[in-house]
């Protein structure tokens, strides 16, 4: 019989050993950690969710989109081509259909102009640094560095999202 054999019996004592002394919590040390650990967990799934992630960056859209109708901020042509290229990979993550070829198509198109615009950005303000033009005082989350680098990193994730690169295998 198996259940009889020693050594069977020991590796099972074994791991249920292990197992109740990872479930444990000790007050001490555990409930912070516990906690950050809980919090970490729901952000990541969080990050991963496509719906999610494509509601957020369309809300963030809309909210600067009317800032800019409303004429409160500097009509700038950069902030317009990435705020159109993040809407459109936002509505794209949003449909059930984000995987079809279209989309993909879509997405890699509109995707990579608002990554040139906005790396464009970038670099435009990179060579007032290197000419010792650039104010480093007005720079804050408004800046349009600072912003161009949020959009870069947001089409990025975007893209990541809809090619499902968390999901597929390295070839």
């Amino acid at each position: 019989m198996l259940s009889s054999d020693p050594i069977i019996a020991f590796t099972r004592r074994r791991w249920q050993a292990k197992l109740y002394r990872v479930g444990r919590r000790r007050p001490g040390v555990d409930g912070i950690g516990a906690g950050v650990n809980k919090i970490m967990s729901l952000l990541g799934s969080a990050l991963l969710n496509r719906r999610i992630v494509g509601a957020a960056i369309l809300a963030v859209v809309l909210f600067t989109l009317a800032v800019d109708l409303a004429g409160l901020v500097f009509p700038c042509p950069y902030c317009r081509v990435q705020r159109f290229a993040l809407g459109v990979l936002a509505l794209i993550l949003m449909l059930k259909s984000y995987d079809a070829l279209w989309s993909r198509y879509i997405a890699t198109v509109v995707g990579m102009m608002g990554l040139v615009v906005g790396i464009s950005q970038n670099f435009n303000h990179i060579k007032k640094i290197n000419n010792g033009s650039f104010d480093w005082s007005a720079l804050w989350i408004g800046h349009p560095w600072i912003l161009s680098g949020l959009a870069i990193l947001a089409l990025t994730w975007q893209l990541f999202l809809i090619f499902d690169v968390d999901r597929r295998s390295a070839r």
